[in-house]
């Protein structure tokens, strides 16, 4: 095994990592990054790295990669590293020394704490990162999330319609992005935001936000992500080939929209959404105007929430396609000496578009 810091000539291979598994069921849909998935780490953050490990022939074998992340952990500020990527090529049965890898990863950054994300049904990743091993990063269970996948045409009764929804302006954008951070940093796992600057990528006139008398109550950003990372429709299978034929009468009843095989899916991610007093009705009615924001421009809008939370209470009882998937903390103490921390997964706020 011989570990590296990937460029863009590993692209190809790492890609071809990516992609060898996808979502299980009738809709077998991929997580990517295409072209160039070590450029697209970078396009979110300048420090961001992909490890690549070859074998004794000097084909990519397994590939991890850490985008560096300030969020709010127990009101405090830590520096987060964010693990993705983490793949390795089923035909590859030698070992691979994995605390190496994780050691290498660790002297990228001065991290407080790494945490991680996998589909909720991959059991094997699970399994093998949950097998605590006294010399070996572990991982440890923080919270679960799903995505909502959201046909922009879906009905929703608007529980206020006598708020004022708006995009922001140059007037309010301070106001905004200010009640966005003061409200999500409650949270643990929610991205520093006290500009926009703070995110690459996120602009000021993506965001939303719902007034009542000239106040903000709510607020969230539509997000084009698919410069970065896309969801790719790879095959349609079982019924779900018969209710495709179907597209043109479910999409105007608000179902979700089967692309053909192959295809990317149009979408945004309702980014940053944050609510006064975590109200799901505020959260439902923001989205109300959200989805027509979206509408014309976007096929899907993708949502994530920490299951059991408030803003989760709202967006289960829309109509769309979920997802889900497990957040967890990668203990390093074996590596760095440095002990896991104490995150409050039922209290997390974790941005999907960020994972």
């Amino acid at each position: 095994m011989r570990f590296s810091f990937g460029t863009t000539e590993d692209a190809k291979e790492v890609l071809r990592l990516l992609e060898l598994e996808s979502y299980k069921g009738d809709l077998r849909i991929i997580f990517t990054r295409r072209d160039d998935p070590v450029n697209s780490l970078l396009m979110e953050n300048d420090a961001a790295v992909t490890g690549v490990i070859r074998d004794s022939e000097d084909r990519v074998v397994a590939t991890i990669s850490v985008i560096p992340r300030v969020m709010y952990i127990g009101g405090e500020l830590k520096n987060v590293a964010y693990i993705t990527g983490f793949k390795r090529d089923h035909s590859y049965k030698n070992m691979i020394n994995w605390k190496e890898v994780f050691a290498r990863l660790d002297e990228t950054g001065d991290y407080d704490v790494c945490i991680c994300c996998f589909v909720g049904d991959n059991e094997s990743v699970i399994k093998m990162l949950t097998k605590r091993r006294e010399r070996l990063p572990y991982a440890i269970p923080v919270c679960k999330m799903d995505a909502f996948i959201i046909n922009p045409k879906v009905k929703v009764k608007n529980p206020h319609p006598e708020l004022q929804f708006s995009q922001v302006t140059a007037s309010d954008e301070k106001e905004v992005i200010s009640f966005v951070n003061e409200h999500g940093k409650r949270h643990d796992l929610f991205h520093k935001l006290d500009s926009v600057s703070d995110v690459k990528g996120l602009k000021a006139e993506d965001f939303y936000c719902l007034k009542r008398d000239g106040r903000v109550v709510a607020a969230a950003a539509i997000w084009n992500r698919q410069d970065v990372k896309q969801y790719i429709l790879k095959e349609c299978r079982g019924k779900m080939k018969l209710v495709r034929l179907l597209n043109p009468l479910l999409s105007a009843l608000g179902y979700i929209t089967i692309q053909p095989d192959n295809t990317k899916v149009n979408l945004a991610y309702v980014s940053f959404m944050e609510a006064e007093n975590d109200d799901p009705e505020l959260y439902t009615s923001l989205f109300c105007g959200i989805k027509e924001a979206a509408m014309g421009t976007y096929e899907s809008v993708i949502v994530g929430t920490v299951v059991g939370t408030s803003k989760y209470a709202a967006f289960k009882k829309i109509r769309g396609l979920t997802f889900s998937h497990n957040i967890a903390q990668i203990a390093m103490n074996s590596i760095n000496n440095k002990l896991p921390t104490d995150i409050n997964g039922e209290n997390a706020d974790i941005e999907a578009a960020l994972l």
